[in-house]
Parts: structure tokens; C-alpha cells; sequence
């Protein structure tokens, strides 16, 4: 399992080298939730937080609650609880 989670992470590691943040949220969400871990809650959070960049701030403010749980835009899927460390950078002031 450690070997796939270093070659997963060198596989979104090299996607946001190349802007391709839809393709990161896209293979983080097609795990479930309960196996992805803090690590890949993190990337998932990035993706977001590049994909809609500063002039787009609505979309990730709708997905991200300070509470912590992230739900993607325009879904009523499962909450994804956010690291603690991520929620007043996510939630803003």
C-alpha cells in the first residue's frame, strides 16, 4: 500500500507541475472518502483551491464550511472533513 500511495502522490505531484487540477480531484474522488487520509484530504483541498483560482473564490467558499467538511460544488455528495490546519485558510477570515 505504501508503494501506491508514493506513486500516487509523485502522479499528483506531477499534475500540478502541469496545471491539471481537474485530473487531481478527479482520481482523489474516485477513492472513498474514509481511505483517503490526511494526505490526500490535503491534495484534494490544492486542486480545489488552484482550480478556481483568486478570481473565482465563490465556488471553493460553497464547497468548504469552517466547520471543516467539504462538499464538492453543485453536489450533495458525502462531506469530506478537512484537516484542522486547513479550515481558516479554506473558510476565509
Amino acid at each position: 500500500m505504501e508503494d501506491l500511495d508514493t506513486e500516487l502522490l509523485g502522479q499528483l505531484q506531477r499534475w500540478h507541475e502541469e496545471d491539471q487540477y481537474q485530473r487531481i480531484i478527479d482520481a482523489i474522488e474516485a477513492i472513498p472518502q474514509p481511505e483517503r487520509g490526511y494526505e490526500l484530504t490535503c491534495q484534494l483541498a490544492r486542486a480545489y483551491n488552484n482550480l478556481a483560482g483568486p478570481e473565482e473564490a465563490g465556488p471553493l467558499e460553497k464547497s468548504v464550511s469552517p466547520s471543516g467538511v467539504h462538499r464538492r460544488p453543485g453536489t450533495g455528495g458525502p462531506p469530506v472533513a478537512l484537516p484542522a490546519g486547513l479550515r481558516p485558510v479554506l473558510s476565509g477570515p
